[in-house]
């Protein structure tokens, strides 16, 4: 998965999860003697338009227990949307429920979990209007770097839902000719505001807001490298739209992050979570790239 690209493991995503009822204090042991726990399933999916759903299931663990958080392999997971339902099987190798049924943009998507011993958990998501970059264009020679290399500039338009907040994870690729593959390039806005309306995490994901240009079609130029060698430019470029709860879940990953770089006085952040009757994400992104040649 893409904004995903994470390098977060399932592990740590549900480790976060617990860590958001305990609270951050120096010398002070917390009391869970009365500490009333439940029960209740884990539910992890960020899907796409482009990769396969999966689905990982586990189960949430007393506070004082110390062992890992176990998948749970006997669940019954259930995926709709306009073709029907259907049953996702569980990978007993990556230990997570599949199926290769394809998602589209626009469309709305309900995850239902079921488990002996635990309360049926659900969720739902519009999957986000996918970008049209068949204008993306690569522009000559618009500058010169701090070393005094000409550079170029990537451009695309995003044409922006109006009354909707939006945002937009962003992108940019490099053809490296002597290895044949692509490499991902550094995301920098020529444009002062749309560099303010972007955040950069941890992991360097760029995403961009329509604080600025909400309804309207905007063209956003990317610095590009300039000076290759014996070839011609090529870029691709990727923007993923992503629904409210990928950004906010996302976001949520970034703060504790940033809380655990500062230290332990910091208030304990919360992990976004969207799942009736358990805990976990269910998020959609709709992927749409542009090739320049």
């Amino acid at each position: 998965m893409n904004w995903i690209k994470t390098k977060y493991t399932m592990h740590k995503i549900i480790g976060l999860l617990v860590l958001t009822v305990l609270i951050s204090a120096c010398e002070k042991v917390i009391d869970t003697t009365n500490l009333k726990y439940t029960n209740r399933l884990v539910v992890n999916a960020l899907i796409d338009n482009v990769n396969s759903p999966k689905v990982s299931v586990s189960q949430t663990i007393p506070i004082s227990n110390t062992d890992s958080f176990p998948p749970v392999a006997t669940a019954k997971v259930e995926l709709k949307g306009s073709f029907g339902t259907v049953v996702m099987v569980y990978n007993l190798f990556s230990k997570v429920y599949e199926t290769t049924q394809v998602l589209n943009a626009g469309q709305t998507y309900t995850i239902v979990v079921s488990a002996p011993g635990f309360a049926t958990a659900n969720s739902s998501l519009v999957m986000p209007a996918a970008i049209n970059l068949s204008g993306a264009k690569f522009v000559d020679s618009v500058g010169l770097d701090k070393d005094g290399f000409k550079i170029g500039a990537v451009e695309f338009p995003i044409a922006d839902a109006a009354n909707i907040k939006n945002y937009y994870k962003v992108e940019l690729f490099t053809w490296n000719t002597a290895l044949s593959q692509w490499d991902e390039a550094s995301v920098d806005f020529f444009d002062a505001d749309l560099a303010a309306a972007s955040e950069k995490n941890q992991e360097g994901i760029v995403v961009l807001s329509d604080n600025y240009f909400d309804g309207k079609t905007r063209v956003v130029r990317l610095v590009a490298p300039f000076g290759f060698a014996f070839q011609s430019p090529k870029f691709r470029v990727r923007v993923s739209s992503l629904e409210y709860s990928y950004y906010a879940y996302l976001q949520s990953i970034d703060n504790i992050d940033q809380t655990q770089i500062v230290g332990v006085f910091e208030e304990a952040q919360r992990v976004y979570t969207n799942i009736v009757n358990g805990v976990g994400i269910f998020a959609g992104s709709t992927i749409s790239e542009g090739i320049i040649n």
